[in-house]
């Protein structure tokens, strides 16, 4: 049936991400921080009792601007040698 709804994948992962070990420093610009945190993201699909598990750590550049910071870079550097995922369509 129609629904409001449009996925990418059918049926839908249920995911959760969790971020730790978060640590600052001076970025490579007077107006940037380097921010390296590690990550752990979980995927299930429907009902089969498959999950998936990926972790990284992940470094980010933000950007301040005028009443904000900005995400200015992101790199994701997997702790596996091969994606243990058949697909991905979710930003880590």
């Amino acid at each position: 049936g129609e629904t409001d709804f449009s996925w990418a994948e059918s049926p839908r992962s249920r995911t959760r991400h969790f971020v730790s070990n978060i640590r600052t420093v001076a970025g490579p610009e007077a107006d940037e921080l380097t921010v390296r945190s590690n990550l752990l993201f979980f995927r299930s699909r429907g009902d089969s009792g498959r999950w998936e598990l990926l972790s990284a750590e992940r470094v980010d550049v933000l950007r301040r601007t005028d009443d904000s910071l900005r995400l200015a870079r992101r790199e994701v550097l997997l702790d596996h040698s091969t994606l243990p995922i058949d697909n991905l369509s979710v930003v880590l």
